[in-house]
């Protein structure tokens, strides 16, 4: 398995958007770039807000969120760490007391199971999204990290090169 990253590469990152709804004619390669962007994940319920756009026809210009690439593995699935598996996105809650790490799946409604092992939950997430058995399978996976700089990758600050 050959990574496709290499350490020190920068990434510009898509996300979900919206401009103003003056521009919802517009596909994005005929915007200009002066356009306000918008993110949907920060986006409030202003009424100048335009459609809805998906991140896969984000432009390069309203990226606003830069990755540059720090180490790269290739590693089997199972040995993640338990910080590897908490930086994949798994999440805490509970009730009372009973707090851990959800299990994902159709068999926890309401996620009321919890794990004290990240791992398990990671475990739980990773069959949830590529099959029953996905995790016992124990596929050799890239493990990419990187640093986030919250700016266009066109305009980085020098610290960041």
């Amino acid at each position: 398995m050959v990574p496709r990253f290499a350490v020190g590469d920068r990434l510009w990152v898509r996300e979900a958007w919206r401009t103003h709804k003056a521009y919802d004619d517009l596909k994005p390669s005929e915007m200009g770039g002066d356009e306000t962007v918008w993110p949907e994940l920060d986006r409030d319920n202003c009424d100048a807000h335009g459609r809805y756009r998906h991140g896969r026809f984000m432009p390069r210009w309203a990226s606003r969120l830069t990755l540059i690439v720090t180490d790269v593995r290739v590693e089997r699935l199972q040995d993640c760490s338990q910080d590897d598996a908490i930086a994949e996105g798994i999440e805490r809650g509970g009730f009372g007391t009973l707090w851990g790490w959800l299990a994902y799946g159709e068999g926890n409604p309401h996620h009321q199971r919890h794990f004290s092992d990240p791992r398990e939950s990671y475990r739980t997430l990773w069959d949830s999204i590529n099959g029953d058995g996905a995790w016992a399978a124990n596929p050799w996976v890239r493990a990419i990290s990187f640093d986030v700089i919250k700016a266009n990758i066109d305009n980085l600050p020098e610290v960041a090169a």
